[in-house]
């Protein structure tokens, strides 16, 4: 929900690709959809979720699994408890994905240039990002008014 990464991107995650300090989540392109390493920075709330997560974790070697699945394996499959947090919050019909789609959303619901959003997802092609474009009707007014000559 704050980074916007894919269910598999935040399953492969390891140690060496979270920098704390830097406020910043590695996506390597082995892991990558797009095949392209990027640099997702965490907000505040993510950063404060991954330094607790840390904490309480028993992997913290650069090259653990931050969401170990059994024995420290790649997790591969969150279907139940999912499951469970969908049920208990009430959110019918909802999946993984829309906490992604999610975060597209908010970016432009506030103003974010449609290319940082492309990056931030790692979307190849400026064309998928486009999907999002029609969340911000006020863009255009806004854009129209930036150029007005004041007299």
């Amino acid at each position: 929900l704050n980074t916007g990464l894919r269910r598999g991107e935040l399953f492969s995650l390891k140690g060496a690709n979270v920098n704390l300090d830097a406020e910043m989540v590695t996506v390597i392109a082995a892991t990558a959809k797009s095949g392209q390493t990027r640099r997702v920075p965490l907000n505040a709330e993510a950063l404060a979720v991954l330094k607790a997560w840390r904490k309480r974790s028993a992997n913290t070697a650069a090259d653990d699994f931050v969401f170990p699945g059994e024995d420290g394996a790649r997790l591969t499959n969150i279907n139940k408890s999912w499951g469970g947090v969908v049920k208990t919050a009430k959110l019918a019909g909802f999946n993984f994905h829309d906490l992604r789609h999610t975060f597209a959303s908010r970016l432009v619901g506030n103003s974010i240039d449609l290319n940082t959003v492309r990056t931030l997802l790692g979307h190849k092609d400026i064309e998928t990002t486009l999907i999002y474009a029609h969340l911000d009707p006020d863009n255009l007014k806004a854009a129209v008014k930036k150029v007005a000559v004041a007299s």
